[in-house]
C-alpha cells in the first residue's frame, strides 16, 4: 500500500466511496453465508463418532480452524471428495 496526496473533485470522491461500500458490502455477503461446525456437529453430521472426525482434522483429510471449528465450505469438499472416491 502507498501513501501519498489523492487529489478528487466531490463526484469522483463519491464513486469512489459508492464502489468501496459496494466491495464491502460483498466481501460481508461471502463471509455471512459460511458456517462453521463443531467436531461433534459434523460427527452427527457425517454418522461417524467424535474421535473419527477429530482424526480426519489431525491428518488433514479435513482442515478445521485453530479452535477445531469445520467450515461448511470444507465439508462440502470433504463428502464431495468421498463420493468420487467411493465411484471408483
Amino acid at each position: 500500500m502507498s501513501t501519498g496526496i489523492a487529489i478528487f473533485n466531490i463526484s469522483e470522491m463519491k464513486d469512489v466511496i459508492i464502489e468501496a461500500l459496494k466491495e464491502h458490502d460483498e466481501d460481508k455477503k461471502k463471509n455471512a453465508t459460511i458456517e462453521s461446525f463443531s467436531i461433534h456437529h459434523v460427527a452427527k453430521l457425517l454418522g461417524r463418532a467424535d474421535r473419527t472426525v477429530l482424526s480426519l482434522v489431525k491428518k488433514g483429510i479435513i482442515k478445521a480452524t485453530k479452535d477445531k471449528r469445520i467450515m461448511s465450505t470444507e465439508l462440502e469438499n470433504y463428502i464431495n471428495n468421498s463420493q468420487e472416491n467411493q465411484d471408483e
